[in-house]
């Protein structure tokens, strides 16, 4: 059975609803079933993300679209291959838009994948979900 952390709702952000922010079976999974090593992985997985959406800002705030579509494909496969699935789509989003060189609406896709991406720790943090401090 596939248990997930479930979204809150966007206009009452502490209202739960049906979208998952965090596929904790994959995680799980991944982790070999070793609740340290999940919080490792966890914690090592929020780290590199800060990194690597720093990096994607300043890519988008230079116009580098190579770089935007390197970093937003990168992360999507790290996010992808350990649960993190809220922020997956938005970051194919930027890859699309770093590989077809239009950055118009980067900034749009970039506020997403921050929210995403803070609702992701919310879900890891909160007792109700793996309750792991970041």
């Amino acid at each position: 059975m596939s248990h997930s952390i479930p979204a809150r709702d966007p206009a009452r952000r502490k209202s739960p609803s049906t979208r998952s922010f965090v596929d904790i079976a994959r995680l799980r999974e991944v982790s070999d079933g070793q609740e340290t090593e999940m919080q490792e992985l966890a914690r090592l997985y929020v780290r590199t993300m800060k990194i690597q959406l720093q990096t994607l800002e300043q890519a988008v705030r230079e116009r580098k679209s190579e770089t935007v579509a390197q970093t937003a494909h990168s992360a999507a496969g790290a996010s992808a291959m350990i649960g993190m699935t809220a922020v997956v789509a938005a970051l194919r989003r930027m890859e699309r838009l770093g590989q077809t060189k239009n950055l118009r609406r980067a900034a749009v896709v970039q506020r997403e994948i921050r929210r995403a991406f803070s609702d992701i720790c919310g879900a890891l943090s909160s007792p109700a979900g793996l309750n792991i401090r970041l």
